[in-house]
């Protein structure tokens, strides 16, 4: 009499680790997108949000001028940015700015913001949030990188600068430390 065994062979079990393979990689990958798309709508989401409390700064001040110092963007800005959807790496030296046409009397701004999924994204006054395709890199002088998107237009406010050591690297205004 033969005896039978029944079991897999193993060509059956290695297409079997292979599916199982590539049904992960396909996982992960949807996964972080996942993860960048919510880091973007998040950062967008801060910027709408910073853009109404400049807004409020403007009509509270006496000469109808938004706030462009960090201190007095603190007075005026009342937010908490979410911290962990921004970029922060070695080469980022501004993940949110505020630049200005001219810092004595400021009727426009413009808010620069990087996120973690490595996107940059602008907003001028009170339009559309647009991403930044330029070259300019992010890490280098804040007054070149507001320069880079509008000619002639100027940094005042960090909301986040890397090298800052004294008040740290995020200020109050936008979520502290």
């Amino acid at each position: 009499m033969r005896k039978s065994t029944s079991g897999f062979t193993i060509v059956e079990l290695l297409i079997v680790i292979v599916v199982i393979g590539i049904l992960a990689a396909i996982t992960i990958v949807a996964y972080n997108g996942v993860q960048n798309r919510a880091s973007d709508t998040s950062v967008q989401s801060d910027m709408r949000n910073i853009a109404k409390q400049l807004e409020v700064g403007r009509v509270d001040s006496a000469n109808n001028s938004y706030p462009t110092t960090n201190p007095t963007i603190g007075t005026s800005v009342n937010i908490k940015v979410n911290k962990n959807a921004y970029a922060i790496t070695p080469t980022v030296g501004y993940n949110l700015l505020l630049c200005f046409p001219t810092l004595s009397n400021p009727t426009d701004y413009m808010l620069l913001a990087q996120s973690k999924s490595g996107k940059k994204f602008y907003l001028q006054g009170s339009g559309t949030i647009t991403e930044y395709t330029g070259g300019t890199s992010w890490g280098g002088a804040a007054s070149s990188l507001c320069d880079s998107v509008v000619t002639g237009w100027t940094a005042s406010g960090a909301g986040y600068a890397a090298s800052d050591s004294t008040t740290g690297p995020w200020r109050s205004w936008a979520g502290g430390n």
